[in-house]
């Protein structure tokens, strides 16, 4: 269904196991439900998909992987599992129409760049089970105004939240071990 760009609806099979490497890439899409059976998501599965409103990921998935939502600026409606541990390097990178999304208890690694440029992401509660926030994580998200690192963070990725321009207030842990470089570079509205 790569490159498809007439797919703009598809009822998956309850069977279906995984959804590979570029399945539905460049395709029209416009809302998907994974099926409850499906526990394995490929790299770049629904990347460039502009169309995409929303997407429905099932229990059982763990990793959401690198560019999976890439560039799907059309994307405002996430729904993730409770067992979801990963959310890899650049999976909705560039999800510009993305205003919130709650991460689930368990989450404990967001890869470098996995929310960079979602610029209506306005909401974001970070579970405490987050060890891990890679590098610009969450760069260039201009509409974020109030970020709670929570209790267990140990590892803050450089240029992790630079260029939220209407970033006004951060709450950092105790258990934060290090800070990268630039982590809030060109937030020109942090107060506190």
């Amino acid at each position: 269904f790569c490159f498809d760009s007439s797919l703009t609806t598809i009822t998956l099979p309850e069977g279906l196991t995984a959804i590979e490497y570029a399945a539905f890439a460049l395709s029209g899409l416009q809302s998907v439900s994974i099926p409850s059976g499906v526990s394995t998501i490929g790299q770049y599965a629904f990347f460039r998909c502009y169309s995409l409103t929303s997407v429905t990921i099932p229990e059982g998935v763990t990793e959401i992987p690198s560019y999976c939502f890439y560039y799907d600026t059309m994307l405002t409606v996430v729904n993730l599992p409770a067992s979801l541990t990963t959310i890899g390097k650049r999976s909705f990178d560039h999800c510009k129409s993305l205003q919130t999304i709650t991460l689930p208890n368990g989450l404990t690694v967001i890869g470098d760049n996995a929310f960079d440029y979602c610029a209506s992401l306005h909401s974001i509660t970070l579970p405490g089970s987050l060890d891990t926030l890679g590098t610009a994580a969450f760069g260039y998200c201009e509409s974020l105004q109030h970020v709670v690192l929570p209790e267990g963070l140990t590892f803050l990725g450089s240029f992790a939240f630079t260029e939220c321009h209407n970033l006004l207030s951060v709450q950092f842990p105790s258990t934060l071990h290090a800070i990268g470089g630039a982590s809030f570079q060109n937030d020109t509205s942090l107060i506190s």
